[in-house]
């Protein structure tokens, strides 16, 4: 934009946030101090936390993309399905998907692709969770407007997902169990009332899966 040229920036989602508009689950924060995790040329000093959580970080790019005026660039809801470069042209052509269900070819000089790599949750298989009877949720699409207040919860998952889910914890959750496997570990939180099972990170749990079948089940 500073250098004046004319540019188009494609959102897939409805809103702009990327991960941070995608992951919402109670206790979603960054693992990063704030004061690192901001961009250079736009420092916030006032962050209410020092690991802020999920509103914030997206007040925050909201604000930028205010400021810098990237608003009347961006096309919301519009997922690129493919790009392929014309060497005769010597242009890209970009397939997209708009928020219609339209297909659209768009030809562009530069294409700078910034997807994330870690935002399309995935469940594992794990033997046994066909026949679990309570809510099955992830972090990285959680449902809204679901609680776990009461129910005993079993968490399954590694990195600072996991960490933030510990907010989770509501009402009647007792004393963590916590059993180390290759690979990751797995927490098991107790409660009274009903069970769900709360997934974390998009490889979410890959080690010992019938052990951790094992103890959803008794979750449920």
């Amino acid at each position: 934009a500073q250098a004046g040229m004319a540019y188009t920036v494609l959102e897939k989602n409805p809103q702009l946030g990327g991960t941070w508009y995608e992951n919402r689950y109670p206790g979603c924060a960054v693992d990063t101090p704030n004061h690192f995790y901001q961009f250079s040329f736009e420092p916030n000093n006032d962050w209410p936390d020092y690991f802020s959580r999920q509103p914030s970080i997206r007040a925050y790019l909201e604000h930028c993309a205010r400021k810098y005026g990237l608003l009347p660039h961006l096309r919301l809801g519009c997922e690129v399905e493919a790009a392929h470069y014309d060497e005769a042209r010597k242009l890209w052509q970009v397939r997209v998907r708009t928020a219609e269900g339209k297909i659209e070819t768009l030809h562009a000089n530069v294409l700078i692709c910034a997807v994330g790599q870690l935002n399309r949750p995935m469940i594992p298989a794990l033997p046994g969770l066909q026949d679990f009877a309570g809510q099955v949720l992830h972090t990285g699409a959680w449902a809204e407007g679901s609680s776990v207040k009461g129910k005993r919860v079993a968490l399954i998952g590694t990195g600072a997902s996991a960490v933030g889910a510990v907010a989770l914890r509501e009402g009647r959750v007792h004393g963590p169990m916590q059993v180390h496997v290759p690979g990751g570990a797995l927490r098991i939180e107790w409660g009274g009332g009903d069970a769900s099972l709360v997934m974390t990170g998009p490889a979410t749990f890959v080690a010992d899966l019938e052990l951790a079948a094992h103890l959803a089940a008794e979750a449920g």
